[in-house]
């Protein structure tokens, strides 16, 4: 996994990351995964940033939430400088 894949995290806005295989090999052969398929899973729950913990995924979600109101920056310094989107409920986001 590159560990150039972001060069901020959109959650909290730091710039260290890391990328850890979480897939198995017995896990592999029961859920008979193509390589695609494992660099894909691999990328999207292994790839964190070291401060925030959050992964590729929770990551896409908070630059998703960021990008929809406009603003361009971390999701910690949005929820800091908008006192609006704390009045919002998310359903799920991961820690």
């Amino acid at each position: 996994m590159p560990s150039s894949l972001l060069e901020v995290c959109p959650a909290c806005g730091r710039r260290q990351f890391t990328a850890e295989t979480i897939l198995w090999p017995e896990l592999l052969d029961d859920w008979k995964l193509s390589p695609g398929e494992v660099d894909y899973i691999n990328l999207q729950q292994g790839f964190s940033c070291v401060s925030c913990k959050n992964n590729l995924r929770s990551m896409t979600l908070a630059a998703a939430v960021t990008r929809a109101f406009g603003f361009d920056g971390s999701l910690e310094h949005l929820c800091a400088r908008n006192s609006a989107i704390r009045q919002l409920t998310v359903i799920e986001m991961n820690p």
